[in-house]
């Protein structure tokens, strides 16, 4: 699929690969959790210009420990880590392999805000950029890495923590291109009814949707 979202309403666990068995679903706080250092391969396809987000958070967690939450991928060969990072409080684009530090947000600063605040992490993958952005305590951070991105594939969910538990509330990939239709003109070619039939009225302007007996 090239659009993904999941907020753990309901248990989706069969849908993932990898480390599923060190995560926990709680359904009824709409989250998954994990006490390790694991990964979680999401169900989305090789994608290209994604916008990958997540939100998450590591209760307890003090300023100086090595914890780190966000989400991992692969990009020309070499897998990459967009990651939150307690022990500085800045949001990383990091490439493992040779490593390098792609980009990285400017440091959450001030009053108001701690660590067991939700954490928003998010990647816009441009044709000639990665835009990476935190959100964190009513503060936001940003930070760009200019490069020449290749197809996205192999996203997951990544930690790296020892004696703390992470929890993710919601994680989502979407496209760079979205679609609209006003139905001004016949663009019935583009649709295909699952069960019934589609048909332009032209007069009105709109697209008549027929659903069969039962459907």
């Amino acid at each position: 699929r090239k659009f993904w979202k999941d907020d753990f309403s309901v248990d989706s666990s069969s849908q993932y690969t990898g480390g599923v068995a060190n995560f926990t679903w709680d359904t009824a706080n709409g989250c998954i959790s994990t006490s390790t250092s694991s990964s979680l391969r999401t169900p989305t396809q090789p994608i290209d210009y994604p916008t990958l987000s997540f939100v998450a958070k590591v209760p307890g967690t003090t300023t100086g420990e090595d914890i780190r939450v966000g989400m991992s991928f692969y990009m020309g060969g070499s897998q990459y880590k967009l990651w939150f990072l307690y022990q500085n409080n800045r949001l990383y684009l990091q490439r493992l392999s040779p490593f390098k530090n792609c980009a990285i947000a400017p440091e959450i600063t001030g009053t108001g805000w701690t660590t067991d605040d939700l954490v928003r992490g998010k990647m816009e993958v441009l044709p000639d950029r990665i835009v990476i952005t935190c959100e964190m305590g009513g503060q936001s951070r940003r930070s760009t890495y200019m490069c020449q991105p290749t197809q996205i594939t192999n996203i997951s969910f990544t930690t790296q923590m020892s004696s703390r538990t992470a929890y993710f509330y919601e994680g989502s990939v979407t496209p760079s291109i979205s679609y609209a239709d006003n139905f001004s003109t016949d663009t019935t070619e583009r649709y295909q009814a699952v069960t019934g039939t589609v048909a332009y009225d032209d007069v009105n302007k709109r697209m008549n949707v027929t659903t069969a007996t039962g459907a």
